[in-house]
């Protein structure tokens, strides 16, 4: 029997009976997400996983949310940690780094409780804001440029001496 490629026009229908599905419709999808040209039926394959070293802080750690931010190729995670060191993580899909936008820090006061619930990036370079909420803690944003050079400031010292 010959195999039948079908493209899909319609969209992921888990509501329907399998036998009565309309055509262009499919009950299933596996690894697979709309192209950012956003034209119908254009579907393409979710990349795989691409394994990143990084040292968590100590205690559990669990991933409690996501968002990917398009304009840098980026995802940002959002860490829980059990002895409150809270961290929010950005993943460089270019270059496969971790950058740490927030480190240890308990004032996030993140609950596996409460998942972080439609975060989004909004505005671009140095004005690039990230808002998310867990229905636990108030609405939150943060700037992610400012809290980048905040978390990751190195001083650098001059000593000048006279003679």
């Amino acid at each position: 029997m010959p195999e039948e490629i079908i493209y899909p026009q319609g969209g992921l229908n888990t509501d329907a009976n399998y036998n009565v599905i309309p055509k262009g419709d499919y009950p299933w999808a596996l690894n697979i997400k709309q192209s950012e040209y956003q034209q119908t039926g254009n579907i393409v394959n979710v990349k795989g996983n691409v394994k990143v070293s990084i040292t968590l802080p100590s205690g559990t750690n669990e991933v409690i949310g996501y968002c990917e931010d398009r304009e840098d190729l980026a995802g940002l995670y959002f860490i829980y940690n059990s002895n409150d060191d809270h961290c929010i993580l950005r993943y460089n899909s270019s270059d496969n780094t971790i950058d740490k936008i927030l480190w240890e820090e308990s004032v996030l006061n993140f609950s596996l409780s409460y998942r972080i619930n439609n975060p989004v990036v909004v505005g671009s370079d140095d004005k690039k804001l990230l808002f998310w909420t867990d229905n636990y803690n108030p609405p939150r944003k943060l700037n992610i440029t400012r809290m980048y050079n905040y978390t990751n400031f190195t001083s650098t010292t001059t000593t000048t001496t006279t003679t």
